[in-house]
């Protein structure tokens, strides 16, 4: 059967849902889940996309995501890789991991926006030592909402829903709280997975992603004070750190698939196009320095967005 054509949103915020299969677990302690919110926290570093809310639950998994001016699909095969991945090696996990493909469904107005993460905060309902209190559970962002938690890997943007809740963290969290379990009917019918023509339009300005290589390797090298010739050369120990931040900057603001990169970065491979990909990352994570120049590439290209 051929697959459907995903519906697409003109502004790009998403709600995603991925499920394991009836006979498999999709995760096998809570370590896993722990993983998997690592593994998103990697993976938005690498591709510049934002978390507004998340639930993970034993069977399925709920995410509301903006993709920020990049491509959805390409996100969701490399975290399920990546999960996949990491099942298999460190639990013996056998064949696939999810159950078909994710599903996702565009956002359709703000009010929309908001009810929806209402609607994954309110999935631990379902468990009864959570009935009454799905803020004390562990592996949702609700807790965060609500100001009980700290940001756990820095992953979750709660601060753009709650704003439409009062300007006063406070009052907001009660506001939001208030309002948890009243979602309308309607909205919850417009909540199922099925094909959706509605386009979510918004003042949002969305991330440029077509950067030209020169001006990447440009502030590459005007921030680290290596050659540009160096970004380039094979076994340079001394520029290491620039090439893979240089290879992350390209995966997010050039628009180039990974063979691209490969070609850019004179012809190696896709594997270690990866790794450097991935220590660009840890880098970014570790090293004040790098995600402050992560940070001012964001804002000159939004600025140059909104032009």
């Amino acid at each position: 059967m051929a697959r459907t054509a995903r519906v697409l949103s003109e502004i790009g915020i998403y709600h995603v849902m991925t499920r394991s299969f009836p006979d498999k677990p999709l995760f096998y302690d809570d370590k896993d889940k722990e993983k998997m919110l690592q593994i998103l926290r990697k993976l938005q570093i690498e591709e510049n996309f934002k978390i507004y809310a998340y639930c993970l639950m034993d069977t399925h998994t709920h995410f509301l995501i903006d993709i920020n001016g990049g491509d959805l699909s390409k996100m969701m095969k490399k975290f399920n890789l990546r999960y996949g991945g990491y099942l298999r090696k460190c639990k013996n996990h056998k064949g696939p991991v999810f159950r078909d493909r994710y599903k996702s469904k565009p956002i359709s107005s703000d009010a929309y926006l908001i009810e929806v993460s209402k609607y994954i905060h309110r999935n631990p309902v379902d468990i009864k030592e959570y009935k009454e209190k799905p803020e004390e559970y562990t592996y949702s962002s609700l807790s965060l909402y609500l100001g009980l938690e700290k940001n756990r890997f820095n992953l979750c943007n709660e601060e753009y829903i709650m704003s439409f809740f009062g300007r006063r963290k406070r009052r907001a969290r009660e506001n939001y709280y208030k309002t948890m379990f009243n979602i309308e009917r309607e909205m919850l019918k417009e909540m199922e997975f099925e094909n959706d023509k509605s386009e979510y339009r918004s003042e949002k300005i969305i991330l440029f992603r077509n950067c030209s290589e020169k001006d990447i390797s440009n502030f590459i090298c005007e921030k680290t004070g290596i050659e540009e010739i160096e970004l380039k050369l094979k076994h340079r120990r001394k520029s290491r750190e620039a090439k893979a931040i240089y290879t992350v900057f390209l995966t997010q603001f050039s628009g180039k698939s990974q063979k691209e990169i490969c070609k850019t970065l004179k012809n190696i491979t896709q594997s270690n196009v990866s790794m450097l990909c991935r220590y660009g990352v840890e880098l970014i994570i570790k090293d004040k320095f790098y995600k402050t120049m992560l940070d001012e590439l964001v804002e000159i290209n939004l600025k140059r967005t909104a032009c």
